[in-house]
């Protein structure tokens, strides 16, 4: 190792040295441990200097001193513990400052004074626990800040003070309590601000009111049990906010009312037991809205009405019982609507009619015992449609008749001890069909007939005595057949011929 590090740090020398005008130097590879102010005196017109992925745990003063040039220096994924009064002192040219992955438990005030054209600043995953006042305020082109994954607790007033051109901050991941009044002053070019995985119990009133560009704001993660009013209100440009995996309980009436622009928002993985009225009418724009793992237990009349660009509405993991009817009014641009693992008994007659473009429909994992005639009507784009583990005991006739788009249909884990004659008559697009978990004893004759594109159809744990007689019969694509856990017998010879997949080992 020792002959390696000598010939490793000789090339090195000769580069730096003998070859000045070579403008990008690279030495990643573990092999350095220390950086002397004299190893790159002679490389005055470097522009890029990438030392990466080593051991280096010392440098010395004045070490980069002459790289008057320098544009980029990466010192990430080191054994930095701290760095040298002034160690950056005289490049005013350098552009991006990687110390990323390294062990800094503090930084020298004055540390970046000199660095007047950076622009991307990355001090993340280290142990910082504190920074210095006014340590970022010469950094007037700084664009990109990252100092997530550290150790800090508080941010000094006026830290960011100045940083005028800052369009990404990352405090992702660290300790942090509170933010004083007025950590943001200023940033009205901030476009990211990730403050995730933090311990914010509060957020002070007015916070963001100067990040007029802001469009990702990353809350999620903290122990925020509730909302200022208007926290938001300046927010005019936001597109995604993150507000799950908080303590949430309630939400301040209009607290969203002003976000036109917003097409994302994240609320779930909270305790919300009710949303005030009217709390989406302004969100227009939005797109996807996540609800799910909170205690909802009913929602409020016409509270998606004005969400004319939903696409995904996600209520999975709530108390829900009943659906009031018109619920989903308005929705046309839907496309997935989640409500599995919620305690509903019945649906509203029509409550999908207004869902033409719904895709995907999940009603898992609830109580339902019936369906309505007609409840899927109008649903001709549905793709999946997830109705396992319920208390199904009947189908009415004709349910599923307008979907020739399904795909995937799930009846699994209910209660069926018969299936309506025709049942499946209109659904030639299915490939998919999981009837495992029932109670079924027999299927009636030419029940598969129109499922010419099935490939894959599941009837183990039923009480079946014999193997479907038109299972090859007209599914020509069928390759998969289970049915395990029947009383089946014997399987015939054709049906172990015809499919690649067949299980019945416990017929």
């Amino acid at each position: 190792n020792m002959v390696w590090k000598i010939i490793v740090m000789s090339i090195m020398y000769q580069v730096a040295f003998q070859y000045p005008a070579v403008k990008e130097l690279s030495l990643s590879n573990k092999i350095l441990t220390k950086i002397t102010r004299d190893t790159f005196k002679e490389s005055q017109q470097k522009h890029k200097l990438y030392l990466q992925d080593n051991n280096i745990s010392t440098i010395e003063e004045g070490a980069f001193t002459g790289l008057e040039s320098l544009e980029q220096l990466v010192l990430s994924s080191n054994k930095l513990t701290k760095l040298p009064n002034d160690i950056f002192s005289k490049l005013a040219t350098l552009k991006y400052l990687n110390l990323c992955y390294n062990g800094l438990t503090t930084i020298p005030d004055g540390t970046f004074s000199d660095l007047t054209s950076l622009t991307s600043l990355d001090l993340s995953f280290n142990e910082l626990k504190t920074l210095p006042d006014g340590i970022f305020s010469s950094l007037t082109s700084l664009t990109t800040l990252y100092l997530s994954e550290n150790k800090l607790t508080t941010l000094p007033d006026g830290v960011f003070k100045g940083l005028t051109s800052l369009a990404q901050l990352h405090l992702s991941n660290n300790d942090l309590t509170t933010l004083p009044d007025g950590i943001f002053s200023g940033l009205t070019s901030l476009i990211q601000l990730h403050l995730s995985y933090n311990d914010l119990t509060t957020l002070p009133d007015g916070i963001f009111s100067d990040l007029t560009s802001l469009a990702y704001l990353f809350l999620d993660s903290n122990d925020l049990a509730t909302l200022p009013d208007g926290i938001f209100s300046k927010l005019s440009s936001l597109d995604y906010l993150y507000l799950d995996s908080n303590n949430l309980t309630l939400l301040p009436d209009g607290i969203f009312s002003n976000l036109t622009s917003l097409t994302k928002l994240f609320l779930d993985s909270n305790n919300l037991a009710t949303l005030p009225d009217g709390i989406f009418n302004n969100l227009t724009s939005l797109t996807r809205l996540d609800l799910d793992y909170n205690k909802l237990t009913t929602l409020p009349d016409g509270i998606f009405n004005n969400l004319t660009s939903l696409t995904r509405l996600d209520l999975d993991y709530n108390k829900l019982t009943t659906l009031p009817d018109g619920i989903f009014s308005g929705l046309t641009s839907l496309i997935q609507l989640h409500l599995s693992y919620n305690d509903l008994t019945t649906l509203p007659d029509g409550i999908f009619s207004d869902l033409t473009s719904l895709a995907y429909l999940f009603l898992d994992s609830n109580d339902l015992a019936t369906l309505p005639d007609g409840i899927f009507s109008k649903l001709s784009s549905l793709d999946y449609l997830y109705l396992d583990s319920n208390n199904l005991t009947l189908l009415p006739d004709g349910i599923f008749s307008n979907l020739t788009s399904l795909t995937k249909l799930f009846l699994d884990s209910n209660n069926l001890a018969t299936l309506p004659d025709g049942i499946f008559n209109n659904l030639t697009s299915l490939t998919r069909l999981d009837l495992d978990y029932n109670k079924l004893t027999t299927l009636p004759d030419g029940i598969f007939r129109s499922m010419t594109s099935l490939k894959n159809l599941f009837l183990q744990n039923n009480t079946l005595q014999e193997v479907p007689s038109d299972v090859c019969l007209y599914m020509p694509m069928l390759t998969e057949l289970d049915l395990d856990g029947n009383n089946i017998p014997e399987i015939p010879a054709e049906y172990i011929n015809d499919l690649t997949t067949i299980r019945a080992h416990a017929c």
